[in-house]
């Protein structure tokens, strides 16, 4: 049996929790869940092109997304119908993509995904 457990984030939301793990589970200067607890739910447990984490996806050998290389370490979040959240703390960065989910139809996949990351890349200086 499948379960989905829906709940609402507004962006600003994703941002934040993506930004809470990027910054190993410290909030404001205070560590609210244990930096162990982020390193092991951030590591990828399985051998697939994307390592599954506990409940993120992690980067393997640079790969993550279709024609996307990041960093190692790099990690994120997928929601329904495109609901995105990609932390990558060695560039100090996140990303997040929010889709309506009540609409009727529509959805962004994880090529999609991919090309925007690229684009973002491509235009964000490293310096």
């Amino acid at each position: 049996m499948d379960v989905a457990y829906p709940f609402q984030l507004s962006a600003r939301d994703l941002a934040r929790f993506g930004l809470f793990f990027a910054r190993g589970g410290r909030w404001r200067g205070k560590q609210v869940i244990p930096q162990d607890w982020v390193d092991e739910s951030i590591r990828s447990y399985s051998t697939t092109e994307r390592g599954g984490g506990y409940m993120w996806w992690a980067a393997a050998n640079g790969k993550f997304y279709p024609d996307v290389t990041l960093p190692d370490g790099s990690f994120s979040a997928s929601g329904y119908r495109g609901h995105k959240v990609l932390v990558v703390p060695q560039w100090d960065l996140v990303i997040v993509h929010h889709v309506d989910t009540f609409e009727e139809e529509g959805s962004v996949s994880t090529a999609e995904f991919g090309q925007l990351v690229n684009r973002i890349l491509a235009a964000w200086p490293r310096d």
